[in-house]
């Protein structure tokens, strides 16, 4: 069994299980291949999730240590589509900015409030039309992009340059706040960047991301060393291998280390000798995720 973030499968439903060290009701699920997944109960208690039914889960997300997360279909919504809302109030809220800006609470299929930025957008009837930018954990993220409504002109998958006006901290971390060439702010987390040679009044390159809760977008910087779709040679410092416990893949990774000292895998087939730590292999970069280097899977030869 191959899996990959964004395969959808349909999952039977064999049992709902607490987990004793959790004290949590999880789901237990069967991939058509035969793996067994956990899926917490809490989240989706309003989907009618029954024993005995087969439920459609997309692959949202699997962690650096392997762990997969999933994320059933929702019974009302598809992401990236339009829906009507019911109006129930307006409100201003602070974004990770700083900035203040107007929203909307609307109400979903469930009757859950659900917040929305809604600058410039009319209020005045009762039913708002929003999009459904993505689903995660059984909460629906929306936004509303009619007339000035919009929050901002840049798109997902482009490059732009960002010019950094300054340092917030929020949730106990510490932002740089971004502005776009259409005057849009966004937020990047300090943390992960430190060695970028970022600071205030410094322009930067950035790749626009996945949108977030709040109306603002995520920004990956570019790589002041790597790019993307050229190889490049590491050093190996570390291999592991471990049993994924979902589907039983044994799963081997060579750690490498970055010229900037940051830890990057590369996925190594089962089949395959494993480099000798201390010595040196070659891999293309996919992808920055948070500063870290994405490496293409190693294959046999």
């Amino acid at each position: 069994m191959n899996i990959k973030e964004g395969q959808v499968a349909n999952y039977s439903v064999l049992a709902i299980k607490m987990i004793d060290e959790d004290g949590e009701d999880f789901f237990v699920l069967k991939h058509p291949a035969g793996g067994k997944f956990l899926l917490p109960h809490s989240p989706y208690k309003q989907y009618n999730i029954e024993i005995g039914a087969t439920i459609k889960c997309r692959v949202d997300k699997i962690s650096c240590s392997g762990k997969i997360y999933l994320e059933p279909e929702h019974p009302c919504y598809m992401e990236g589509s339009y829906y009507d809302f019911k109006l129930v109030s307006t409100t201003i809220i602070m974004l990770s900015t700083g900035d203040t800006v107007d929203a909307a609470i609307v109400e979903d299929c469930f009757f859950n409030k659900v917040e929305v930025v809604a600058t410039g957008v009319n209020l005045s009837d009762n039913v708002l039309n929003c999009r459904v930018d993505y689903i995660r954990k059984g909460n629906i993220y929306l936004s509303v992009h009619n007339g000035n409504g919009k929050q901002c002109d840049i798109k997902e998958g482009e490059s732009y340059q960002f010019i950094i006006t300054g340092q917030i901290k929020h949730e106990n971390n510490l932002y740089y706040i971004v502005e776009a060439p259409d005057k849009s702010k966004h937020t990047i987390n300090c943390k992960y960047y430190q060695k970028y040679g970022l600071e205030k009044e410094k322009s930067f390159i950035g790749e626009v991301s996945k949108l977030s809760k709040r109306g603002n977008y995520l920004i990956e910087p570019k790589h002041p060393i790597y790019q993307v779709g050229e190889i490049y040679s590491f050093e190996v410092i570390e291999i592991i291998s471990f049993q994924r416990e979902e589907d039983f893949k044994v799963i081997s990774r060579v750690i490498i280390l970055d010229k900037l000292g940051e830890k990057a895998s590369i996925d190594w087939p089962k089949n395959k000798d494993y480099p000798v730590v201390g010595s040196y292999i070659q891999s293309k970069v996919l992808g920055f995720r948070k500063g870290k280097l994405i490496l293409e899977e190693n294959k046999v030869d």
